[in-house]
């Protein structure tokens, strides 16, 4: 696990023995995550559980979270957007890139082409592509859940430092 000080960015690396040993890269904010229908509908992130004595308790639901994972091999890159769900690792874009990771970091450059929309491939090629990403490259339901544990702590971190600098400026 690799983060910046004052950073919301986190990076996981490691060597994949799929695919001839590509360099495999996870990065995530921890602020970059999706609301739920649910969540949007009713305007918080607190979904109510009933208790032992029939009265409401609001319990926190996991919040999905986008992650990009990069996957750098003879000089080319592939970059496959993604969402960690309720422990699920899913694919919503892949795109194929010159160079390597670290000149993907700052995003894709928007003038080159961006690879179809993924929601328009051929259903058996998304499941495939997820496939890959969970079996290949295991980025399967515990990485999933880890980026989603992670990404909550990171931000409270980041919460705290935030507090403690505006207290230091009010003082």
């Amino acid at each position: 696990v690799a983060s910046e000080e004052e950073s919301g960015t986190v990076r996981l690396y490691r060597k994949s023995a799929a695919g001839g040993g590509a360099k495999v890269a996870i990065t995530f904010h921890c602020q970059d995550t999706v609301a739920s229908e649910e969540e949007s509908e009713s305007g918080g992130i607190f979904g109510a559980v009933e208790d032992g004595e029939g009265g409401e308790e609001e319990e926190e639901e996991s919040v999905a979270v986008r992650f990009t994972v990069t996957v750098t091999r003879a000089g080319k890159t592939m970059v496959l957007s993604c969402l960690s769900d309720n422990a699920d690792a899913t694919v919503e874009g892949v795109a194929l890139v010159e160079g390597d990771a670290d000149s993907v970091s700052k995003g894709i450059d928007e003038s080159l082409y961006q690879g179809p929309e993924f929601t328009e491939l051929a259903e058996d090629l998304q499941e495939s592509f997820t496939i890959y990403l969970q079996e290949d490259l295991c980025i399967d339901g515990d990485v999933a859940a880890f980026i989603a544990m992670y990404a909550d702590y990171r931000e409270e971190m980041e919460y705290v430092g935030w507090m403690k600098g505006v207290q230091a400026m009010i003082q």
